[in-house]
């Protein structure tokens, strides 16, 4: 009797540790998806587009493909700015 109470014991730990580890990669995350425009309305391929979390200061950039759409996945829910850069800009465009 003293062995199954143990055994249960022991794989109630178990359930609840592995139940805690799922629920630990199941964090929302959003993404942010965007394109670099002209005012004229032309695409401007090759900017480099940076983004940084408001809250962390953590900073990650990519670059904006041919049709200039650039993508931002998995990302933690929060606030972020957005800046774009490129040789052709006079100054970097921020937005947040």
């Amino acid at each position: 009797m003293v062995v199954l109470r143990r055994r249960i014991a022991i794989l109630a730990a178990i359930a609840v540790l592995v139940s805690t580890a799922v629920l630990a990669q199941m964090r929302p995350t959003g993404r942010i998806v965007g394109s670099v425009e002209h005012p004229s309305g032309a695409v401007v391929a090759g900017a480099t587009v940076t983004l940084t979390d408001e809250a962390t200061r953590q900073v990650q950039s990519t670059t904006a493909g041919p049709d200039g759409g650039f993508v931002f996945i998995s990302l933690q829910v929060g606030t972020y700015s957005v800046s774009v850069t490129h040789p052709d800009f006079s100054k970097p465009s921020t937005r947040r």
